[in-house]
């Protein structure tokens, strides 16, 4: 079995079941993230061509509501997607890691709000780091 699929089944399922109103509310925090993100673009007379403020702390919080560190989650995706240590700042990141266990879990049980919230923060996440390293000056000044 996918480690993956072993921590969701073994640690989040669980959780969600013991804990009453846990999705309902990481659910309102994916939905607030989002809501202010998208406040902030609309804000900022910059344009796409500037990076969007990431709730980066903010989303860490999710570790703690689902009673997961970090080191355990990226354990697994170590495991299943079998990448190195070294040099992988994307694949290590639990950003990336707890968002696509939202993914994930929205996919399982057919809850669109997590799909689409947490892929928004990661697509944004995904923009900012090809804006700052591919895009640079040529199109946007």
């Amino acid at each position: 079995m996918s480690k993956i699929l072993e921590l969701y089944n073994q640690n989040i399922i669980p959780q969600f079941k013991s804990t009453p109103g846990l999705e309902r509310k990481i659910q309102g925090e994916l939905g607030k993230l989002v809501t202010q993100m998208y406040q902030h673009a609309l804000s900022s007379s910059a344009g796409y061509c500037y990076k969007f403020v990431l709730p980066i702390l903010n989303v860490m919080t999710f570790f703690k509501l689902l009673n997961l560190t970090p080191t355990q989650v990226e354990q697994a995706y170590r495991s299943d997607w079998k990448y190195p240590s070294a040099k992988t700042r994307m694949y290590a990141d639990p950003f990336y890691h707890v968002l696509l266990l939202l993914v994930f879990h929205g996919l399982k049980t057919k809850q669109d709000v997590f799909v689409n919230h947490a892929m928004l923060l990661i697509l944004s996440k995904l923009w900012n780091g090809r804006k700052s390293d591919f895009i640079k000056r040529s199109i946007c000044w």
